[in-house]
């Protein structure tokens, strides 16, 4: 008899292909990924509708199943909706459920109680961020718990995020895994010189303009002293 493929199912995006964040990047890098390796892999799509006529239907994408989850609501709740209804689809299904942020969390406990392998990469300290308020900054701060101690196992992306999941969970029960990105050999460099730029005379920086993301300080190290280099933000 034939082996059954492994299989895993990516929660937490948007869905794929990507076309919102670094998480929906990766959750199609990784997709294409193990299936070029012959795994069986699902990811998770939110579609935002007027009107539910099908909460859920599938599609397949180079080899990936989409698993397309309809919400009839807009913004955090529409998110939480989504989130919701993905663990319960999850549940019904076999595979590794590798889950992306941490903010439903809460609902991850419906798949440890239907005894499915959950992994999650938690992200940043959401609830320490500014811009939200005191309701969200609760709301994240009790899922990050409720995510360090629902998952089997925890992924962090940077050492220090591993230290403060470390006062969460134990050592053991967290993996350090650092982005990645695909290696650029060559490039045209009409594009940069366009821009008045010299190639490999600049450095650039690139993030959403918010005060979380430190572009001022970036900004203020720059030119805190005389550099024979532009910086493009």
């Amino acid at each position: 008899m034939k082996p059954e493929k492994p299989a895993i199912l990516i929660l937490g995006t948007r869905g794929i292909p990507a076309a919102h964040g670094g998480f929906e990047t990766f959750a199609e890098k990784l997709a294409l990924f193990l299936v070029g390796r012959g795994w069986k892999v699902g990811v998770y799509c939110q579609d935002e509708v007027e009107r539910i006529d099908q909460r859920v239907r599938s599609e397949t994408w180079r080899g990936i199943e989409l698993i397309h989850i309809q919400v009839a609501s807009k913004g955090p709740r529409a998110t939480l909706e989504f989130d919701w209804q993905c663990a319960r689809d999850a549940a019904r299904r076999q595979g590794v459920c590798l889950v992306l942020g941490y903010n439903g969390a809460v609902f991850l406990t419906w798949l440890r109680l239907k005894r499915r392998k959950i992994f999650t990469n938690m992200d940043g300290i959401e609830w320490r961020r500014p811009k939200w308020g005191m309701a969200a900054r609760t709301w994240f701060w009790l899922n990050e718990w409720i995510g360090a101690w629902a998952s089997h196992r925890l992924v962090a992306d940077h050492p220090a995020i591993a230290d403060h999941l470390a006062t969460r969970r134990s050592r053991s029960a967290i993996a350090t895994i650092a982005y990645g990105a695909d290696p650029v050999a060559s490039a045209p460099e009409a594009p940069v010189r366009a821009l008045g730029l010299e190639p490999g005379r600049y450095l650039i920086s690139i993030a959403r303009i918010e005060p979380d993301n430190n572009i001022l300080p970036i900004v203020e190290a720059f030119c805190s002293t005389k550099r024979d280099m532009k910086l493009v933000v």
